[in-house]
């Protein structure tokens, strides 16, 4: 039997998610959070893709993303298969790490957009992990330096928001999105 066809946005944006096979650990240290970083850099600068939001939990990640050229498939291929062999190495193991192929969502209008990056940055306080405002493994921090070397492209953010204490404000509204589960 086949695999359905991914969905295609026709605003370019998607909110990508992916697990550890069976609920494994896809980042048991810094150094697995760093490496998957840096592979995160190096192919979306790669396949052109914006990196708007990103939040790495220990058996998943979130992406919000804006992929304007179709490369979300060859793009995901490439992180996800360099992040295993390198997990696989580092922890003296073999095996699949992930559970299966990469589930996106196509985001097409602005009010959603904002909702998937609502819960993409307050994803370690939904689990009861850290405040958003605190965890380390999030774009949430990028958005308030002047790194130049930053992954997250947070003038889509400024767009969205005007300023800072706007945006603030925004992740403060309680919102009940289960519906992004």
């Amino acid at each position: 039997m086949s695999r359905k066809g991914r969905k295609i946005s026709s605003s370019g944006f998607y909110h990508v998610i992916n697990k550890g096979i069976g609920n494994q650990i896809m980042f048991e240290d810094t150094i697995d959070c760093n490496y998957f970083l840096k592979l995160l850099h190096f192919f979306k600068n790669k396949y052109c893709i914006k990196v708007i939001a990103y939040c790495l939990m220990e058996n998943h990640f979130h992406l919000l993303i804006k992929d304007e050229n179709n490369n979300i498939s060859v793009f995901m291929q490439d992180l996800q298969s360099r992040y295993a062999e390198f997990f696989n190495k580092h922890h003296h193991r073999c095996g699949p790490l992930h559970n299966g192929r990469f589930q996106s969502e196509p985001v097409e209008d602005e009010t959603y957009l904002r909702t998937v990056l609502r819960y993409i940055i307050k994803n370690p306080e939904k689990a009861g992990v850290s405040a958003y405002c605190e965890y380390k493994w999030s774009s949430f921090s990028e958005y308030f330096s002047n790194k130049h070397s930053s992954i997250s492209d947070f003038q889509i953010v400024e767009t969205l928001f005007a300023n800072k204490k706007n945006f603030i404000e925004f992740l403060d509204i309680t919102d009940n999105s289960s519906y992004l589960e």
